[in-house]
């Protein structure tokens, strides 16, 4: 048995080596927190169309394929029209968050460029981030935008805007040529409501961007075009991805000086074609108004003044429509056509000037008699063109209005065209026609048809005779004593040759009886008419009286 005494009695301590576990627990958890928030960056917020293949803590924020960070959350927001991505990024991450960088969700697309985002088909969809480098202020709220980006922000070049009536084949991703070289991209479009035109935001890269200029002209790249002139029909055929999808090409026309290198934000009209860009895409020009007492029937907006064959200018409204005052008396006793003179088109022909020295020019030439007239150009087509030519003064087409201006613009004088002074001459001579009394000179005619009837028959009873009488043998034997009668002229005459006196008086006595007969003339003149002229005096004829021209 044990003593009691002899039991050991020892101090217990406070600390034992199992609170080890839980304290080393705790530290762990707490490096990892302060860890985790040490490598957080902002948060941002991204607003969305739709949340299509987006989910929170799967999603990832990407630059260049680089994982930068994380969807942590999707909402929708309070207009139930977006949906509201909340992104944490990481850190070091702020200077990518600026006022122009963009977001756009990359997913699997088919578009006019192609098919891109297949990736994601297996990895799914990701927020793609493309920071701006050029700086800004910081920001943290975005708009995801609908497509990826044409251009990247990054890419040197230039953006200006193209501005068009109508819409055509043009769509954003499409490609910018010049001459037929992919120097740019078509990167947005939109449709002005208050110009009622649609804009284009167009980008072209450098070092491309020296060929805009002032000068240049824009139009719509045709897959196939086709030209008839003096050598056959021309084919041209653009490249394959105009081919494909079309574009808009750009050049300086033929026969301009480039100009000044455009400012950034420049504005261009695109034109339909390569033709109407050559024609139309003049920067300078003169406004003239012609008033015309013809028809416009046929003469277009668009429509060439030419001077002696060479282009000058171009119609710029058919008709002019200058809004005149409320309750204006003036009447609309002749058409207003406006024109622009384009002192630019004579590049190389005259010597170049300002404006100012281009309307002095130009009024020196009116003064001069220069004048507008309307031509024909086509027969077939029956369009129009502007002529400017050299008339005189008196043949010029007197205006409605007691003015050198209408509306502010230039007055141009006009003539009568080729065409309607030809008209007039028809119509002078179709009156002159109808004026003919035609049943009088039918009747007239028949009468005359009917005497050519009866002179014809005599004619030809005459003939008749005539060939009966040869016929009888005395007027065969009349050769024969013509002959013989001709054989004693000419020894009379010989006789008459030999004796000068003798042939000097018969001269003479043929002299007096001719001048005989011609006093005598007249004498039986008056027995041919009257034949008791040698009891009676002769009748006096009296002066004729004038008559008007019957109708």
């Amino acid at each position: 048995m044990t003593d009691a005494s002899s039991a050991k009695v020892s101090k217990r301590t406070w600390f034992s080596p199992i609170w080890l576990i839980p304290i080393l627990a705790v530290a762990i958890g707490l490096w990892m927190t302060f860890s985790s928030d040490e490598g957080l960056g902002p948060t941002v917020q991204l607003t969305v169309t739709d949340a299509e293949g987006i989910e929170p803590g799967k999603t990832l924020v990407k630059v260049r394929n680089v994982t930068v960070g994380r969807v942590s959350d999707v909402r929708l927001a309070d207009d139930l029209a977006h949906a509201i991505m909340t992104l944490e990024m990481q850190a070091n991450t702020e200077r990518m968050l600026t006022t122009d960088s963009q977001f756009w969700v990359v997913k699997p697309r088919i578009g006019r460029q192609g098919v891109s985002g297949l990736n994601t088909l297996i990895s799914g969809a990701y927020i793609q981030l493309q920071p701006d480098l050029d700086g800004g202020e910081a920001q943290t709220e975005f708009t995801a935008l609908e497509s990826p980006p044409v251009t990247s922000q990054q890419t040197p070049g230039l953006r200006f805007t193209l501005v068009s009536e109508n819409a055509g084949t043009v769509g954003v991703g499409d490609p910018v040529l010049y001459r037929g070289f992919t120097v740019g991209r078509i990167e947005k479009s939109t449709f002005s409501v208050e110009r009622r035109e649609i804009e284009y935001q167009v980008f072209v890269e450098s070092p491309y961007d020296r060929l805009l200029t002032e000068n240049t002209r824009f139009w719509l790249e045709s897959a196939v075009s086709l030209k008839l002139g003096s050598n056959g029909v021309d084919v041209n055929l653009g490249n394959l991805e105009s081919l494909l999808s079309g574009g808009v090409t750009f050049d300086v026309p033929e026969g301009q000086v480039a100009g000044e290198v455009i400012d950034p934000q420049h504005q261009f009209e695109l034109f339909d074609n390569r033709e109407q860009a050559r024609q139309q895409g003049y920067a300078r020009g003169i406004d003239y108004v012609l008033l015309l007492n013809e028809s416009v029937r046929g003469l277009e907006v668009g429509a060439p003044v030419e001077y002696k064959g060479i282009r000058v200018g171009t119609v710029t409204a058919v008709p002019y429509r200058w809004q005149p005052e409320k309750n204006s008396k003036s009447l609309l006793l002749q058409v207003p056509v406006k024109i622009r003179f384009e002192p630019d088109r004579l590049h190389g022909l005259v010597a170049d000037a300002d404006m100012a020295l281009w309307r002095e020019r130009m009024q020196r030439l009116i003064d001069r008699g220069m004048s507008a007239s309307v031509q024909s150009a086509n027969l077939l087509t029956s369009s129009l063109f502007i002529e400017l030519g050299f008339y005189p003064e008196a043949s010029r087409t007197e205006p409605q209005l007691d003015a050198s201006h209408f509306n502010d613009i230039t007055l141009f004088p006009t003539v009568a065209s080729d065409v309607a002074r030809l008209e007039d001459k028809l119509t002078g001579l179709l009156d002159k026609l109808n004026a003919i009394p035609m049943a009088e000179t039918f009747a007239s005619l028949q009468q005359t048809l009917e005497q050519s009837d009866r002179s014809l028959a005599s004619v030809e009873t005459l003939a008749e005779q005539l060939k009966r009488w040869l016929a009888q043998p005395e007027a065969q034997q009349m050769p024969s004593e013509l002959n013989q009668t001709l054989e004693s002229l000419q020894q009379v005459l010989q006789q008459l040759s030999g004796a000068d006196g003798q042939s000097q008086n018969l001269q003479q006595l043929l002299h007096r009886m001719n001048e005989l007969l011609e006093r005598a003339t007249p004498f039986f003149d008056t027995l041919e008419r009257q034949p008791n002229a040698l009891i009676f005096d002769a009748a006096e004829e009296a002066d004729p009286a004038p008559k008007a021209h019957e109708e």
